[in-house]
């Protein structure tokens, strides 16, 4: 597999963690971006891009860790989808 997933997560996110063992464990390649170090520039376009990959991903403007994206097709998997299914499934479907 050549394809790589951006995996946007945060510091204190078990969500986070559960999803990094799960693709380690069946060696899914990830690139691991912490939100919480991002520029303030560069949050916002992040943050949009992803709101509109998965626009259903959060009603009230907020996104939550983690979030699983293709760069690129603009595919994601938010937090909600990830942290209550198979991690690694779901995170292969966008991958196609």
């Amino acid at each position: 597999m050549t394809a790589k997933i951006e995996l946007y997560t945060s510091p204190m996110c078990s969500g986070c963690r559960a999803v990094k063992r799960a693709l380690d464990a069946e060696n899914v390649p990830y690139e691991e971006i912490d939100v919480t170090t991002l520029s303030l520039a560069d949050r916002g376009p992040v943050l949009t891009d992803l709101r509109m990959s998965y626009p259903g991903s959060a009603s009230s403007g907020v996104l939550e860790a983690p979030i699983a994206r293709n760069p690129a097709t603009g595919g994601a998997v938010p937090a909600s989808v990830l942290c209550s299914g198979d991690p690694v499934n779901l995170i292969l479907e966008i991958l196609d």
